[in-house]
């Protein structure tokens, strides 16, 4: 009996067996599932992916290099710059390929030493530095942390707030270029251009390097005839009454006296300095223009025959004097 009962054991026993070997068939079957992709394929699809020319994207059927983590046909390993084929030595900046020669344009040079700077460096407005370099121009120490630039210089804070000068007449902080006048006042670039005035030909600000006349400021390049044009720095000029500048010649010219007869100035020859006029019948000529108004003979009352005989205000010679009164 204890054998019989047994049995049933051993069935139960035989069917748990059927089961776990059930369940692990279905796990295989699974197993077997998953496998079905196409595991060789996608490894040559990898291996494709591998062998693509970074420079053109198509595939590299044989030789090629690498650089960089990158496959490349020879012939599209280029320089990143200059699109130069590289052979042999090449360089990299920012994960890009640069031949030799435009790799040494990347190089940086110290501004302080001129020397070039090889790794990390410092940068203050386009310039870069060697960290040992960049020092305060007042107290020659290695700057760290804030610092300030003031006239082109590098300055440490400590010096900096040691340093700074207020504007005599507006009050503030300078923090940029300054002026010291003959008082020993400092004073701001704004305030400074305040006290120049403004260019009485241009109306604009006058700095630099300035022209004082009869109480005007003028820029060099602004101090021009207002006829010609010509420049009148280092040499005579005139103003008139309206504060227009001329030279010499101009200045003749306007405020001669003109000629009644061909209505020109009359002033001086070019290298001469002065003009023969002839005032005559409450009017000015130059001497050649004194004419006979009927004949056209120059008159001249210091030669004989040529006197002037004057009929209603115009200038006649005798014989036409006679002529007009008959």
């Amino acid at each position: 009996m204890s054998s019989n009962e047994s049995l049933p054991r051993k069935e139960l026993s035989n069917a748990s067996n059927t089961n776990s070997v059930g369940r692990f068939a279905e796990q295989a079957g699974k197993v077997e599932r998953r496998d079905s992709f196409d595991s060789a394929g996608m490894l040559r699809e990898l291996n494709r992916i591998r062998r693509q020319c970074y420079g053109c994207s198509e595939e590299v059927q044989s030789g090629g290099c690498t650089a960089n983590g990158r496959t490349f046909h020879k012939e599209c390993f280029k320089c990143s710059n200059c699109k130069k084929m590289l052979e042999e030595k090449f360089f990299t900046a920012e994960d890009q390929p640069l031949c030799e020669n435009c790799y040494k344009v990347d190089d940086k040079t110290c501004d302080v030493c001129s020397k070039a700077i090889a790794g990390d460096c410092l940068m203050s407005k386009g310039k870069h530095f060697h960290q040992d370099c960049m020092k305060c121009s007042v107290c020659g120490e290695v700057l760290s942390g804030t610092y300030f630039t003031a006239m082109d210089k590098l300055i440490c804070e400590k010096d900096y707030r040691e340093t700074e000068k207020s504007c005599s007449d507006c009050g503030c902080v300078i923090s940029g270029p300054y002026y010291t006048l003959d008082n020993e006042k400092v004073v701001c670039e704004k305030d400074y251009k305040k006290m120049l005035g403004n260019c009485e030909r241009c109306g604009k600000v006058v700095e630099g390097k300035i022209l004082k006349v009869s109480g005007g400021f003028y820029h060099p390049d602004c101090f021009t005839c207002v006829v010609c044009k010509e420049s009148l720095v280092g040499v005579p000029f005139s103003l008139d009454d309206d504060k227009l500048v001329y030279c010499s010649e101009d200045y003749k010219r306007k405020h001669a006296a003109m000629c009644s007869a061909c209505s020109q100035p009359i002033v001086p020859m070019k290298g001469e300095t002065s003009a023969a006029r002839l005032r005559a019948l409450g009017r000015d000529f130059h001497p050649e223009c004194f004419k006979c108004e009927d004949c056209g003979l120059v008159l001249d009352s210091r030669i004989s025959g040529s006197e002037c005989y004057p009929v209603d205000n115009k200038p006649l010679c005798a014989a036409c004097s006679r002529n007009r009164q008959q």
